[in-house]
């Protein structure tokens, strides 16, 4: 059998005992707003009131359980980033590992490597041609030293300001080996 209360001091004492947040000016202020209220005998009975504290009362320490409960969400959270993290890490070593990346001072150096050697080539191919182009320019052959020192400026002129410049891009088409 329910149990029956017959005033809101009762209820207080009643759902204080079980447990519920609550001051007796709040369950006044609710039952002027008719958020509970007794039935046709003036007495508020235990299922009533025990249905009113589900709707509008919180449970003691339930504030603490709510923040424990967001904190733990929280650390879910945090730990889903973190091994996303690791994954994606794990996932660049690999890659690396299979040649998909080189490293960038690897990449400067092969570059640098290469430019020195297009240098060199530009300017060897410059003297092996002087002779066909005095032929090109009438037979002096007084000219072929003042040829080459013409063009290695030009190739030299050409190398500072590609080196000088402060952006560029290098695409690499991947070559199968």
């Amino acid at each position: 059998m329910d149990q029956e209360f017959k005033n809101i001091r009762e209820v207080v004492k009643f759902l204080k005992a079980d447990g519920w947040e609550v001051a007796q000016s709040s369950i006044y202020n609710h039952a002027q707003k008719k958020l509970i209220s007794p039935n046709r005998k003036g007495i508020y009975t235990e299922r009533a009131v025990k249905q009113y504290a589900r709707d509008y009362l919180k449970l003691r320490g339930s504030e603490l359980k709510e923040k424990k409960s967001g904190l733990v969400d929280k650390r879910a959270m945090i730990d889903i980033v973190l091994k996303s993290e690791l994954a994606k890490t794990a996932k660049h070593k690999r890659e690396v590992r299979e040649g998909r990346f080189v490293l960038r001072a690897e990449a400067e150096l092969e570059f640098i490597g290469r430019w020195a050697m297009l240098e060199s080539q530009l300017k060897a191919k410059m003297q092996f041609m002087a002779a066909d182009v005095i032929v090109i320019v009438g037979g002096d052959e007084k000219k072929i030293e003042d040829f080459i020192n013409f063009m290695t400026g030009q190739v030299d002129e050409v190398m500072n300001d590609c080196a000088s410049m402060d952006d560029f891009e290098l695409f690499m088409e991947p070559t199968e080996d």
